[in-house]
């Protein structure tokens, strides 16, 4: 069986990637990656529409892991405005 977006996350909803760490870049990432995989469009959706509501917030706390991460961040920020699954 394949897990879909939110057990993988364990949350609720597929852009917060644990209680204590909501709008953390790497659950959209993950969540968003999982819902394409699985074809899940509506989960796909959702993690692209609340990534972009949380990415310029988030990218401003300078953390060092979206640094490392920037390549993957981009990829999935140009699929979220253009609406489209990433390949």
């Amino acid at each position: 069986m394949v897990p879909s977006a939110d057990d993988i996350r364990g949350e609720g909803r597929t852009g917060a990637p644990a209680s204590e760490n909501p709008g953390h870049l790497s659950g959209y990432l993950i969540g968003g990656t999982v819902a394409r995989w699985t074809r899940d469009e509506g989960a796909l959706a959702d993690a692209y529409a609340e990534f972009l509501g949380d990415v310029g917030a988030e990218l401003a706390e300078g953390r060092l892991q979206y640094e490392k991460h920037r390549a993957s961040i981009h990829e999935f920020r140009q699929a979220a405005v253009g609406g489209r699954a990433e390949s």
